[in-house]
């Protein structure tokens, strides 16, 4: 809404906000995305160093990659329906 100069435009309070079960479960789902994305970015770091000194293989290094990809996907992919259902998380993880 276009204002004329001068003047002030006070936003006004919600009157009250609708959420659904299903938004609920897609903040929980976010959640647990980014907690296992987490985890298996710690462990793909740790395979890299662990490669690099040639203590663990290739193949147990592209596992740990495959992993984190995937983790990564997943999470994005619940990120994205939370975006679509326009709702913002409180945390600012997304």
């Amino acid at each position: 809404m276009a204002g004329r100069a001068g003047h002030r435009h006070r936003r006004r309070p919600n009157i009250a906000e609708l959420e659904s079960p299903e938004m609920g479960q897609l903040a929980a789902d976010y959640l647990e995305a980014y907690a296992a994305w987490n985890l298996a970015d710690v462990h793909l770091k740790r395979a890299g160093d662990l490669v690099q000194r040639n203590l663990i293989s290739q193949a147990e290094y592209q596992d740990a990659e495959a992993q984190s990809r995937m983790s990564q996907s997943k999470m994005d992919g619940v990120a994205g329906k939370l975006r679509s259902a326009a709702y913002t998380m409180q945390t600012s993880l997304l």
